[in-house]
């Protein structure tokens, strides 16, 4: 939804011309209910801006909920968490990085561990991903 120019939800946002950026916002699953979010730089003072940056994202996401998303994006999407999957193993700061994951889960009753072993939910949601595309 974001994160690149061409994203379902940020294309659309930022060539609306309702703002002049995007901050914040993705997806996080730190506290005990997951949370999405999205800021939008820049919003005009008019009465009725805020109600045309929610009508847009909220339409946006009705039309991905219907339509799907594109198999590359998806494709793509895949790469790039496996990426920062594996990466995270080779930063300098992992030990406090996974720390600090590991700590959300445990606040919240949840196994702390479960987040460092992704090889077989990784290859799980692979291969539905190939069996099924975006549909």
């Amino acid at each position: 939804l974001l994160g690149k120019p061409s994203s379902a939800l940020q294309k659309p946002l930022l060539e609306s011309g309702l703002g002049a950026a995007l901050v914040g916002g993705g997806y996080g699953a730190s506290l005990q209910q997951a949370a999405f979010s999205v800021g939008l730089k820049g919003v005009a003072v008019a009465a009725d801006a805020k109600d045309q940056v929610v009508r847009l994202i909220l339409s946006t996401l009705d039309a991905i909920a219907a339509d799907g998303f594109e198999d590359t994006a998806i494709e793509a999407s895949m790469n790039t968490v496996e990426f920062r999957l594996r990466a995270a193993s080779a930063s300098p700061m992992k030990g406090l990085s996974f720390m600090m994951g590991a700590l959300s889960d445990w606040n919240y009753g949840r196994d702390p561990i479960a987040p460092l072993r992704f090889e077989a939910p990784l290859a799980q949601l692979k291969a539905e991903v190939a069996a099924s595309g975006s549909a």
